[in-house]
């Protein structure tokens, strides 16, 4: 049998339920845009390969806050000979933040991803490839000409996180400075 207290307890909680209430509904989000991006810069800092040739594009997808997602691809390639300096890959997948309204828009971006090296110095026998997780971060800026194409110029600092004890497989980090131009279009809410 049931305590006063626990019936009384039971009886509130009922006719609290049953209440009626103003339906409020969920919060939504917004429209979302996309953003693809063709770059080209330098990469720099790495004491191993010194300076090289960068290209790459990402692509972005935004909520009309500014928040989303980018996937970025990078390639660096230091050698004037092919099989001679490093070259390396990156795939990130990023965390992106762009001031919503405006023709000039700063952004931020960080993310993680993997960076795919090889490298053959003086003469090697055979070339040496490795692939470790890493992770990047940055920002730059973006002017859009009008809603659909603009230009955008970022720097970033990315870096591998292997340790490795094999002097062949380096420690990669490095800056990238890249310039490109940006198409927008808008994405189904």
């Amino acid at each position: 049998m049931m305590r006063r207290g626990t019936r009384v307890c039971v009886l509130m909680t009922v006719a609290l339920l049953l209440i009626p209430a103003a339906a409020r509904a969920q919060p939504t989000m917004g429209p979302f845009r996309g953003l693809a991006t063709a770059h080209i810069g330098t990469s720099l800092g790495n004491d191993d390969a010194g300076e090289a040739l960068s290209l790459g594009a990402s692509v972005a997808v935004l909520e009309e806050t500014g928040w989303g997602a980018e996937f970025d691809f990078g390639y660096a390639d230091s050698g004037d000979e092919p099989g001679d300096g490093l070259e390396a890959q990156s795939y990130m997948l990023n965390a992106i933040i762009v001031r919503p309204k405006g023709r000039l828009r700063p952004f931020g971006v960080a993310g993680a991803g993997v960076i795919h090296a090889e490298t053959c110095v003086a003469a090697c026998a055979g070339a040496t490839t490795w692939t470790d997780f890493g992770f990047n971060g940055g920002g730059g800026l973006q002017f859009l000409f009008n809603d659909v194409f603009g230009l955008r110029g970022d720097v970033r600092y990315f870096a591998a996180l292997g340790d490795h004890p094999d002097p062949a497989r380096q420690n990669l980090s490095f800056w990238r400075i890249a310039f490109g131009a940006t198409f927008v279009w808008p994405v189904a809410p």
